[in-house]
C-alpha cells in the first residue's frame, strides 16, 4: 500500500494546501499557481484570514486524526463480524 505524504519545505514545515495548485508553508511555496502573477500573495491573505499557518496545521492535523480514529474502529468491527461469521464443525 502506498502512503501519500505531505509535501515539506527545506525547514521540515508542512506545507498546507491552500488550493489544488497550491501549497504554502510560513518559509515557502510550492505548485503550478506560484508562477502565475499575485497568486502566492492572494493564497497568504487567506490563510492568514483563516487564522495563520498553526491554526489550519491543527485543524488538518485533527481531521486527519479523526479520520484514523474511524478507519481503526471501522476495521476492528469487520475483524469482529469475520470472527463470528466463522463457524468451526
Amino acid at each position: 500500500m502506498r502512503h501519500v505524504t505531505a509535501p515539506r519545505c527545506r525547514f521540515k514545515c508542512r506545507l498546507l494546501p491552500i488550493t489544488d495548485n497550491l501549497w504554502l508553508c510560513p518559509h515557502a511555496s510550492w505548485g503550478d499557481a506560484v508562477y502565475q502573477l499575485g497568486a502566492e500573495e492572494e493564497g497568504r491573505r487567506l490563510m492568514d484570514k483563516a487564522g495563520g499557518y498553526d491554526v489550519l496545521l491543527a485543524k488538518i492535523m485533527d481531521a486527519e486524526d479523526e479520520r484514523k480514529r474511524h478507519r481503526r474502529i471501522d476495521d476492528e468491527h469487520r475483524r469482529d463480524q469475520a470472527a463470528a461469521a466463522v463457524r468451526y464443525r
